[in-house]
């Protein structure tokens, strides 16, 4: 259908006039998708930040000579003899004490030392929680960036609150680098963190609204693929440089580019019609027409008509709407237990990657290279079979490998079946997620909320929780024909 001046037009004839899609939407769609590798390096940037090496008490040097065993007490733990990291002998007696004098960290041969916040402020032992309490204030941070930047960008705009975050990120990146102390270190990332919320709901919502309800699908998903390469370059990163200042240096700094945004990247059409600001929207109806070399459409913005909102003026909706009625109580009560399993387990085995056996900078960045095929996977199952069922699979295959990466004995051959297991469950986390992530923005914060509560979930809970869901996906309807789903965007 052709738009024409003077007759109301839907608002989706309209996005087609100008673009089913466009290079001028692809186009926008892919620089608002490199938003999301920022938010993947901060998320999981503690990986490397806070990783701490093999490590025990500092010795004198009147004790260098001596044998280690005569001045550290040796352990067993499960059947290997450890060096104690906490303890030292007094004065070459059998009677032991703390570490008096900081601690001794290893280094490998042929390697720079690693420098983290645990080597820098010695956070092991008795301060050994700090460093996932610093995990956890983030992902705080997060949950408040859900809730303020949501709203501020429905009063603002979506493109004002994206540049307001990447800039605020942009400041706090920077500044963490100088950070002298602990306390300096967690408040920054508590900002950090509000800000990388504020970019990944914007972005979506931006590139959403650009798309016809046909793509949006498509699109939902597709955005998945650049958390992965986010993940791999955070490996890369961490492995060249290997010193927590110069790897978040590294990675903030390539942010100055989004200046460019404020020129190039539109505020959603939707918004602006909804704001009644009709000189942009044909200002910016216009600039697609433009790149996408189509004819400007032959209509008044003042006649378009937006689904669910002309003829709803007087409604107000808020959270408790959620709750309301039988049916949408219970999808979303289904979805936000399905997003605090998925949200617990991916992080809690991604955030324990630098405990795990063998090269964490090589596994961390294998793992993401595994789940760029699992999102494009998803992508086609999502087409051919909905979400339901694939979303039961998924986090039921993620539950299974959970057990088995708890309960097969320590062994050389079992070490990789584990590795080989938690890998699966990850990729099988972020298919889940990718299907599930198109439920309404407004429970997408409820997963932030949650996701701070699983960060500390022990490894045997994760994979209780995970496997539980599974089944609990059973009674998530399909939403594919739902009005929620219809107007979620």
């Amino acid at each position: 259908m052709k738009p024409t001046r003077g007759a109301q037009v839907k608002l989706e004839d309209l996005m087609g006039a100008i673009g089913d899609p466009g290079r001028y939407q692809i186009g926008i769609y892919v620089l608002l998708c490199l938003n999301y590798m920022p938010v993947a390096f901060n998320h999981l940037g503690m990986v490397f930040f806070g990783a701490i090496p093999t490590h025990h008490c500092k010795i004198g040097a009147d004790r260098l000579a001596l044998p280690l065993n005569e001045s550290i007490p040796i352990k067993v733990v499960k059947g290997h003899n450890v060096v104690d990291s906490c303890n030292m002998y007094v004065n070459g007696s059998s009677s032991v004490e703390a570490c008096t004098d900081g601690w001794q960290y290893a280094t490998y041969p042929g390697n720079p030392p690693e420098s983290t916040i645990a080597t820098e402020w010695d956070l092991v032992c008795d301060d050994k929680y700090k460093t996932p309490l610093a995990t956890t204030l983030y992902f705080i941070g997060v949950m408040i960036g859900a809730v303020v930047y949501g709203a501020l960008g429905d009063w603002i705009g979506r493109k004002k609150t994206l540049l307001f975050c990447l800039a605020k990120y942009f400041i706090f990146g920077i500044g963490l680098h100088f950070v002298k102390n602990y306390v300096q270190f967690t408040v920054v990332r508590v900002f950090i963190g509000t800000a990388m919320q504020g970019i990944q709901t914007s972005s979506y919502v931006l590139f959403a609204e650009m798309f016809l309800p046909k793509y949006r699908t498509y699109v939902g998903t597709l955005y998945e693929p650049f958390w992965a390469v986010g993940v791999m370059w955070l490996a890369l990163i961490a492995w060249l440089l290997k010193d927590w200042r110069w790897i978040q240096l590294a990675l903030v700094l390539p942010t100055v580019l989004t200046i460019s945004y404020y020129w190039i990247i539109p505020e959603s059409l939707r918004w602006l019609l909804l704001k009644n600001r009709h000189e942009q929207a044909q200002s910016q109806i216009r600039t697609a027409c433009k790149f996408n070399k189509i004819p400007y459409p032959d209509i008044d913005t003042r006649n378009v008509v937006l689904p669910g909102i002309q003829t709803q003026e007087s409604k107000t909706y808020t959270p408790f709407d959620l709750v309301r009625t039988p049916v949408i109580r219970r999808n979303a009560l289904i979805s936000f237990y399905v997003w605090f399993s998925v949200s617990c387990v991916y992080y809690g085995l991604s955030l324990s990657t630098s405990s795990w056996k063998g090269n964490k900078y090589l596994i961390f960045g294998l793992s993401g290279l595994g789940e760029l095929p699992a999102y494009l996977l998803a992508v086609y199952i999502l087409h051919r079979f909905g979400r339901k069922w694939p979303l039961c699979v998924y986090l039921t295959v993620a539950g299974v490998g959970c057990i088995l990466s708890v309960t097969l004995p320590i062994t050389t051959r079992a070490t990789y079946v584990k590795a080989s297991a938690m890998l699966t469950s990850r990729c099988c986390l972020e298919m889940g997620d990718a299907e599930n992530y198109r439920f309404p923005a407004l429970v997408k914060a409820a997963k932030n909320m949650l996701m701070v509560h699983g960060i500390s979930i022990p490894k045997r809970k994760r994979s209780d929780v995970d496997r539980s869901v599974g089944h609990w996906g059973d009674a998530d309807p399909e939403r594919k024909d739902s009005g929620i789903r219809k107007h979620a965007l």
